[in-house]
């Protein structure tokens, strides 16, 4: 379609028609801006957004079980240990005095830290924490684990897009129509055009060093 408008353009000789062929070509520009700039906002929502509500209670949950988990495995045997109490045995050995119960207490820590917490009461940390994250406010995305083939799959369309648009701008230089880049485009183009500037200056530079030492030439810029 841009191309068609573009001949129409070239070929016209009333400038009425001509006229009116350049708007046609600023209308298409327009849309080609407008939907870059609408895949643009969709990729920093898919960069930005929170996960579903149900992921991050079942990551929570996941990690909860598995802090308890570890938690337990650590501190079990002595917990065991305090609870089993002892045996009171004569030095000698001959005579048992009695037993000694076992006492909570002579495991109990002095300082209780959040793994200990969690340990302890895996189930009620992760109520709380599906309380918690079915009240807090946000807009949802879509789930992590989608995320990439999403940001790739939206990042072809918006190559896409830059891609015809940026025949179209040049083309229509072309005619003599001047029409701005995109703005993520005219930015790469101007970095391309000065990493190549910098790449002549070095050859100018150092031609004599790049011919005694071809190995060491830096490539062209693409």
């Amino acid at each position: 379609m841009t191309k068609s408008i573009l001949a129409k353009v070239a070929k016209v000789q009333d400038w009425a028609a001509k006229l009116a062929g350049v708007d046609d070509l600023h209308s298409v520009e327009k849309e080609l801006r407008q939907e870059a700039e609408g895949f643009a906002v969709e990729r920093t929502r898919l960069l930005s957004a929170r996960p579903p509500r149900e992921d991050l209670i079942a990551a929570a949950e996941r990690q909860v079980d598995a802090i308890a988990a570890e938690w337990a495995n650590g501190n079990g045997p002595q917990i065991v240990a305090a609870l089993a109490g002892s045996v009171d045995v004569q030095p000698g050995g001959e005579e048992i005095r009695g037993v000694v119960p076992g006492d909570i207490r002579n495991w109990l820590p002095g300082i209780v830290d959040g793994s200990a917490f969690i340990g302890l009461v895996p189930s009620i940390v992760k109520a709380r924490l599906r309380d918690i994250i079915a009240a807090t406010p946000y807009n949802p995305g879509p789930s992590m684990d989608q995320r990439q083939r999403m940001i790739a799959e939206l990042a072809a369309k918006l190559a896409d897009v830059e891609a015809r648009h940026s025949e179209l701008v040049d083309h229509a230089r072309e005619l003599g129509i001047t029409i701005e880049l995109l703005p993520d485009v005219q930015g790469r183009r101007t970095r391309a055009t000065q990493a190549h500037e910098r790449w002549e200056l070095d050859q100018r530079a150092n031609e004599s060093y790049y011919r005694r030492n071809p190995s060491a030439r830096p490539p062209e810029p693409a």
